[in-house]
């Protein structure tokens, strides 16, 4: 059995570049989780390049999730997460 092919490139689909970018607007995701985030995807095996929305929101929850939070960013985030991850 062949080891999986590392992928030194992945691509964001546009909504979920669009996703991302909301996340980081709204400020629940800083460049520290985003690469995080990143090195989640990364790892993944795929056989594509392109990150769809799911696989972005389901890799960006775990990150959140993990992510030790401020009590007041907590609470934002536990506000917005059903519009959020829904």
């Amino acid at each position: 059995m062949r080891p999986p092919t590392l992928i030194q490139h992945l691509e964001l689909e546009p909504r979920a570049a669009d996703f991302l970018e909301l996340l980081r607007e709204l400020e629940h995701v800083d460049e520290r989780v985003l690469a995080r985030i990143t090195d989640r995807l990364v790892i993944a095996p795929r056989k594509e390049t392109r990150i769809g929305f799911d696989e972005l929101r389901r890799a960006v929850a775990i990150e959140l999730f993990e992510k030790p939070m401020h009590q007041d960013a907590r609470a934002t985030l536990d506000a917005e997460w059903a519009r959020l991850f829904s």
